[in-house]
């Protein structure tokens, strides 16, 4: 068998990933459990190294048609390759992947004719893998539509227009619940994996009347325009940060610029600063300040902005406690937190788990890690089903430091077992620049 040598993510732990190894080291990760690799795949890979050269590239492209949600399946396979070539020809296939997971829009081609709205929308959530709730569509318009490599949220919208649905994204784990409804977003733009929405815009004018000069007349100041976005990502990109925007471009109809002016101190000088990590969400709020010196425009012909996010790359255990009902007093060790179990115990269908957590590398005055250090509590039980998280019912923070009890249980959506393993997982961020172009948005 050969091992993995790549040092990419590992898919096992990767967002949306669970399972972990049996005989955890506390200063390090534990294995990921095997996968299994589908029929489907052990026959591609075999492929990969077949005397004909033609079937060997096929391979490889049916492969990477699989996309992202196969790496787990991929890395095991890796796993199982004793023929260097194809050993040689997965390794490489993985790490394009691994590379394009993040920064690439998952696809979808479908022709819907006269199709159900719920339908429809649930073939978006089997291509894409994403959790679509349409428990809310009711009697959802019939779709009439042909999709061919379309970009997720560019898909989801359409459908959402056809059938008379509209879309949000609903929860921490990603879950989109889709309801019946005549609410639309209209003004929205799309960029790789991400839905760039225009949701308002506030005017601000102001006139200073005392205090001026006896022989100046009333200096009237232009307005001020607050152009407040929602920035949505795909489920596998979560955003643990995004940034302030800056203007490319801001015209009106009329050719007007709508940019502030700049400030002579900065220059012409793009300077990029990675957000401040926080907390992992789907959807994230911003705003951009407009500039309008007149009143003759009437929409924002044209805005181009780049926008710094950071996003959860990976998903990685840093200390796990096997056996969990029994950790009470227990304490370990990782790389980057020290964790002691101070109790664990069950009731009504849920497990609360109360423990103290230490950063024992982290900036004392940075709070971010502490806040949203809940979003970092994994609990599994004995058949590597992961629990879903409720939430704290108490949380006292310090320095790098906090006590807190979180609360764990099922969705309804399956049975789960006995609470089994418990981990404090660490983040693992990717800064990235995103640009979008919106146009043709009224305004006030």
């Amino acid at each position: 068998m050969r091992s993995i040598t790549i040092g990419a993510v590992v898919a096992a732990f990767a967002v949306g990933g669970s399972g972990f190894g049996q005989q955890p080291d506390p200063k390090t990760p534990s294995k990921p459990a095997a996968a299994v690799v589908p029929a489907e795949i052990k026959t591609l890979v075999a492929q990969l190294s077949a005397p004909d050269f033609r079937a060997r590239e096929k391979a490889g492209k049916d492969l990477a048609a699989l996309g992202d949600k196969s790496l787990k399946a991929l890395h095991a396979a890796l796993a199982e390759v004793d023929d260097p070539e194809a050993a040689r020809r997965l390794e490489v296939l993985i790490q394009k992947i691994e590379t394009g997971r993040l920064v690439n829009a998952r696809k979808v081609t479908a022709t819907f004719q006269g199709t159900p709205g719920k339908a429809a929308l649930e073939e978006l959530a089997k291509q894409s893998g994403y959790r679509l709730l349409t428990n809310g569509v009711g009697d959802a318009g019939k779709v009439t539509l042909t999709l061919t490599d379309v970009p997720f949220w560019e898909a989801l919208d359409k459908v959402c227009d056809a059938a008379g649905v509209t879309a949000n994204l609903q929860d921490e784990d990603g879950t989109i619940g889709v309801y019946s409804g005549e609410s639309a977003n209209p003004f929205a733009t799309y960029s790789g994996p991400f839905k760039l929405v225009a949701t308002n815009i506030n005017s601000n004018k102001s006139l200073q009347l005392s205090g001026i000069s006896r022989h100046q007349p009333l200096q009237r100041q232009a307005e001020n325009l607050y152009l407040n976005l929602q920035v949505m990502s795909e489920p596998k990109a979560p955003l643990i940060g995004i940034g302030q925007a800056t203007i490319v471009k801001a015209t009106d109809d009329l050719g007007a610029s709508l940019a502030p002016p700049q400030n002579p101190q900065n220059g012409n000088v793009d300077v990029f600063y990675p957000p401040q990590i926080g907390y992992k969400s789907f959807n994230q709020n911003t705003a951009i300040n407009l500039f309008r010196s007149g009143r003759g425009g009437t929409t924002i012909k044209e805005l181009k902005v780049k926008m710094p996010v950071t996003i959860l790359a990976e998903v990685r255990p840093d200390v796990v406690f096997e056996g969990i009902a029994k950790a009470k007093g227990k304490r370990l060790a990782g790389r980057s937190v020290d964790v002691s179990i101070k109790d664990v115990s069950e009731g009504n269908g849920m497990v609360l788990v109360s423990l103290t957590a230490t950063h024992t590398n982290g900036d004392p005055n940075d709070y971010s890690w502490t806040n949203s250090l809940h979003q970092r509590l994994e609990l599994y039980d004995d058949k590597g089903q992961k629990y879903r998280s409720f939430g704290l019912t108490e949380q006292n923070i310090g320095p790098n430091v906090a006590t807190l009890t979180a609360q764990f249980g099922g969705d309804g959506n399956m049975k789960l077992g006995k609470p089994a393993k418990f981990a404090v997982v660490e983040w693992v961020p990717l800064n990235r620049e995103l640009e979008f172009t919106l146009k043709d948005v009224p305004l006030p």
